[in-house]
């Protein structure tokens, strides 16, 4: 078996993914069969990738002559390789490749969009038409990947076609590879949170960024792991009771997670969270919006805590009356949570169980039937 890996960008949430899923993939199937086509200029986001994984075509950026330069090194990519499996990551991905006619033998085609575009806040005439065009392409997919019941829902509800969807939760390794200490960048006088993430407007940082300004004065401090990516807003005015500590390598999150007490993740959107799953891996809990996948791992007074996605007043309340005594009690919770559920482990066994059913022309169990 295999498996042609394809992304139009690496940072973020897909490159997240990515470095769970590829390295497991060449343990179980041998470098020589799984190979990832990724932007040359997102290479640094991937930076342990396995030897001789990558395929690259020059750049990342979204412009019409760009995304045809992707468009055609996928293809070309697929011709050379000759994958049993093309695996697609996110929706340029997906629509640039399931609209394409691809060469005999055709490979089955995985596609994830990591995150639906019609979940997007954005007018309602352009998530009908992102949903119309997922319902037009997913007939060219052999198997679509919800990373949570609530994309699996979502989906169903804007029309597309149930024999296509398949549920595998998100998941990140079981145990960090290594923890830094990073307790001398926090005040043991307040309590310390972390977001994690792009700074960009589905993240919510927004809507953080408020709160944290109402509680000024409070012994209440955020530390931010990340940078904008996406949306080009203009960067919020800094803040006394906020630290930005720009985007951090993978490897080096842990050890964030592992100085504060809990982690906020008030996205406005967000098929899964991997950062909700990094923190519970750690015993961390986590306050959420309830949005989308979010509440599959966040439990409300359980694993953590969850407030309408957007709500400045409600997120205020909610960290005011946060204290360290509750949030050390949640902690184990979060982490058994996690174990059962959301971790890599689980999740790379199902993807290359999906990908053998497929190849057979089998049934596949998937988390919608647990």
């Amino acid at each position: 078996m295999k498996i042609l890996h394809v992304a139009q960008i690496l940072q973020g949430g897909v490159g997240a993914y990515l470095t769970e899923v590829v390295p497991a993939q060449v343990a179980a199937l041998g470098a020589d069969n799984v190979v990832m086509l990724a932007a040359a200029d997102q290479r640094a986001y991937f930076p342990d990738a396995p030897p001789g994984v990558f395929r690259t075509f020059p750049s990342s950026r979204r412009s019409p002559r760009d995304l045809l330069r992707f468009a055609r090194a996928a293809r070309l990519a697929i011709i050379r390789e000759r994958p049993d499996i093309v695996h697609l990551h996110s929706s340029f991905a997906g629509m640039a490749v399931r609209s394409m006619p691809l060469p005999a033998p055709r490979p089955k085609i995985v596609y994830c969009a990591h995150g639906w575009s019609f979940n997007m806040r954005v007018a309602a005439w352009k998530r009908a038409a992102y949903a119309r065009i997922e319902r037009l392409l997913t007939p060219a997919s052999d198997a679509v990947i919800c990373i949570s019941h609530a994309e699996r829902r979502d989906a169903l509800a804007r029309g597309l076609r149930a024999d296509r969807l398949v549920t595998i939760h998100n998941g990140v390794r079981a145990d960090p590879d290594a923890v830094p200490d990073r307790s001398a960048l926090m005040d043991p006088a307040c309590l310390n949170l972390l977001f994690i993430g792009r700074l960009d407007t589905q993240k919510g940082f927004a809507v953080l960024h408020a709160a944290m300004r109402r509680l000024s004065g409070r012994p209440i401090h955020l530390h931010c792991v990340g940078a904008a990516v996406v949306s080009g807003d203009a960067a919020p005015p800094p803040l006394p009771n906020i630290t930005h500590h720009g985007w951090q390598a993978r490897d080096a999150v842990p050890g964030f997670i592992a100085a504060v007490d809990a982690v906020v993740v008030p996205s406005l959107w967000e098929g899964f969270g991997l950062a909700a799953a990094e923190a519970m891996r750690q015993g961390r809990p986590v306050i959420a919006s309830a949005v989308d996948g979010l509440p599959e791992l966040v439990c409300d007074g359980v694993s953590g805590y969850l407030v309408p996605p957007g709500d400045v007043d409600a997120l205020t309340d909610r960290l005011a009356g946060l204290d360290r005594a509750t949030l050390r009690r949640l902690g184990p919770t979060a982490h058994a949570l996690f174990r059962e559920r959301f971790t890599a482990e689980r999740m790379n066994a199902r993807i290359l169980a999906l990908y053998a059913a497929l190849l057979a022309g089998t049934p596949f169990r998937d988390d919608a039937d647990d």
